[in-house]
């Protein structure tokens, strides 16, 4: 009896624990199921969403929604019961087991039919599982493709594209080098690449051997330009630089560095005769007919030569040393050579202290007006001044124009001066005025740089047009250079409406320039003034006498007043008055006076002054010195 007991009991643990591992493997069955339906109803959403893409046969049915879910209902519901139920109550539900193709064999085992099932499903599951790997490859095979043809189509047009672009880019970048370091209408080099191929130090690039800059500056261009325009010009100056290069060696560079300015650097230790016979060779070249368009110009030029180390050791310290030897050649003549100096650097020097002190006379009003009588040549009468201008330096002393006005001109505190010279000149009119004296009219010098513009933007040009009073007492000088300004039509309108006010026109200088009787005929002008290198030599050089004699007849003819001026004997005097001379200044008379002299010299005359109505109208050109000893 207990060992029948025992028996079932063992027996009945054992089935107890297959029901329980069937129970499992069932649970974990189901929900194995679940998972790949819904893997599966994922993939079948690609597929459908793909116009590239279809279901494979017979899957269709098997990723249907709800399918698992009707497939298995009964299915997992008689598992769960199954799975709840001991022995008996298991055998008692065989026959449900067979109505949905289940038997429980032997030991409680899954029916051939379950196992069947689930083979079949296994079977489409790989099959499904298998085709997507097909696919999956096809998609990677076609995505490489794909990506190999974007990069033909796409990706191999662009780099090309890209590498056009970069030799683009290299040969524009050569272009603008080119730009950068040679003068683009003669080939040759330019500023820049002065500084480019010598660096900082051109002594140290020639290894402390002898070098040379000589610097060419065109005598006569502008009159090309001016006279048959800027394509004339252009050409001329292509002639002059291939000239140039024909003279050059291996060890010349040859550069245009301005308007009409070449330069030449010579290194290789060239000895200093070599280099003067250089510069000689290429005045006599550029003096040589320019043949453009069929017509001749006769151009010239004048050179200036600096010595490294001796003058620089730079090139930008050798082009001011060049610069400045060209200017002292220029003035000894054209087609002239001059080589930079000693002596010349201590002009500069004492040029540049200039500088300083003009600055500092403006600041410390240190300049000084005096006034130069001028009488009618007929009866003597006293007719006005010309207003000189001095500087009363507190290191030099009293200074003449001469010494100063250039260097005034060329740092451009000339206008300033002029200001100055307009402001004193009215202060002391005034006061002789209201002493009741008459000075008369006073002639002042303008520079040529305020006639070149609109009167309105300098201050001393404000002055000529807001002072409606001066027609009836000033006359302006200036010099017969500025009718060949570049400018000469504004020059031209500034006399006319200077002249309209009632301000006399004064040609200073007369034929001491390169002015034609064009221009004279062309310019408004009043009066003409001899220049006193002819008065000073009428007595004894027959030139000198007939120029004076053509001026004085020339300003007849054309109904201007003749001025002579530097008239310092009696004989000059007489000679003038013979010839019809109508005005005269000079020592003969009286010395440029003191403002505090003048009422003294006034009350000293027979009587006050009588106008001239010939001497008072008409306009001429712009000057470039504002004012000089006329004593």
């Amino acid at each position: 009896m207990v060992g029948r007991l025992v028996k079932e009991a063992r027996s009945a643990a054992d089935n107890n624990l297959l029901l329980d591992t069937v129970r499992r493997n069932l649970t974990q069955i189901v929900a194995e199921l679940k998972a790949t339906h819904e893997r599966l109803e994922s993939i079948a959403k690609t597929f459908r969403a793909s116009p590239f893409l279809a279901l494979p046969k017979n899957t269709e049915e098997l990723i249907r929604p709800n399918w698992l879910e009707v497939k298995l209902n009964d299915f997992i519901h008689n598992v769960e019961l199954l799975t709840t139920l001991d022995r008996k109550a298991l055998n008692q539900r065989v026959h449900l087991w067979l109505s949905v193709g289940l038997s429980v064999a032997g030991n409680g085992q899954l029916t051939t039919a379950f196992e069947s099932e689930m083979k079949e499903f296994n079977a489409l599951t790989q099959a499904n599982i298998d085709y997507l790997q097909k696919i999956h490859s096809a998609l990677s095979t076609l995505m490489i493709v794909s990506l190999g043809l974007v990069g033909l189509l796409i990706f191999y047009p662009l780099v090309r594209r890209l590498r056009s672009q970069h030799e683009l880019a290299l040969q524009a970048q050569a272009q603008l080098s080119n730009i950068a370091l040679h003068d683009m209408l003669t080939g040759l080099a330019n500023r820049n690449q002065l500084e480019h191929a010598f660096g900082s130090s051109l002594a140290e690039r020639v290894e402390s051997r002898k070098a040379a800059l000589l610097l060419i500056d065109l005598d006569d261009f502008k009159a090309v330009n001016d006279g048959f325009g800027h394509r004339a010009g252009d050409e001329v100056l292509r002639v002059v630089s291939r000239r140039l290069m024909a003279l050059g060696t291996a060890d010349t560079l040859i550069a245009r560095i301005g308007g009409d300015e070449f330069t030449i650097i010579v290194t290789g230790g060239v000895p200093i005769g070599q280099v003067k016979f250089l510069a000689q060779r290429i005045v006599e070249e550029l003096q040589q007919p320019i043949v453009v368009d069929g017509r001749e110009h006769l151009i010239g030029a004048s050179v200036g030569i600096a010595f490294c180390p001796e003058h620089g050791g730079t090139v930008s310290e050798l082009l001011v040393a060049a610069d400045n030897a060209m200017y002292e050649a220029k003035k000894l003549g054209k087609g002239t050579v001059f080589v930079f100096n000693d002596e010349l650097r201590q002009r500069l020097a004492r040029s540049i202290e200039m500088e300083k002190g003009l600055q500092k006379a403006l600041r410390q009003d240190e300049f000084r007006i005096f006034f130069q009588p001028k009488q009618l040549v007929a009866d003597g009468r006293h007719l006005g001044f010309e207003a000189l201008v001095r500087w009363q330096s507190a290191e030099y002393g009293l200074l003449l124009p001469a010494v100063f006005i250039d260097v005034a001109e060329r740092i451009r505190l000339i206008e300033a001066i002029t200001v100055v010279v307009f402001e004193k000149v009215k202060q002391h009119r005034q006061q002789w005025l209201e002493a009741g004296l008459n000075p008369g009219r006073i002639a002042v010098n303008v520079p040529e740089v305020m006639l070149v513009k609109d009167l309105s933007e300098s201050e001393a040009g404000r002055i000529l047009l807001e002072d409606t009073d001066l027609g009836s007492w000033l006359d302006i000088e200036v010099t017969e250079n500025v009718m060949l300004n570049q400018a000469e039509r504004k020059v031209k309108q500034n006399l006319a409406l200077l002249s309209k006010r009632g301000i006399g026109i004064h040609l200073d200088d007369f034929g001491t320039g390169y002015a034609s009787l064009a221009h004279l005929r062309a310019f408004p002008c009043s009066a003409l003034k001899i220049d006193r290198s002819f008065i000073k030599d009428i007595t004894f050089d027959r030139d000198a006498e007939s120029i004076v004699k053509a001026v004085i007849q020339l300003g007849k003819e054309m109904r201007k007043t003749v001025v002579g001026e530097g008239v310092e004997t009696t004989t000059q005097l007489e000679f003038l008055k013979q010839q019809g001379c109508d005005v005269v200044q000079g020592y003969l008379f009286a010395r440029p006076l003191a403002p505090e002299k003048v009422p003294d010299y006034l009350a000293a005359q027979s009587h006050q002054t009588t106008p001239v109505v010939r001497y008072l109208r008409a306009p001429l050109a712009g000057a470039k010195h504002l004012t000089k000893d006329r004593s």
